[in-house]
């Protein structure tokens, strides 16, 4: 049984919050706001991508 669309754009939002938070603490200014802006275009972008068909 293999991951499908919905599994993969989870995997890719789970990830993308990560890599957010672990920049946002490197830098030492963990804001709400901007996790939550940047958390929101990473969502819509990956949702695009998963959603758009390929192109031969």
């Amino acid at each position: 049984m293999g991951i499908t669309t919905r599994g993969y754009s989870l995997l890719a939002i789970f990830l993308w919050m990560l890599i957010i938070l672990g920049f946002m603490t490197l830098a030492q200014v963990v804001n709400l706001e901007i996790f939550f802006v940047l958390w929101l275009i990473g969502g819509v972008l990956v949702i695009i991508e998963l959603t758009d068909p390929p192109v031969h």
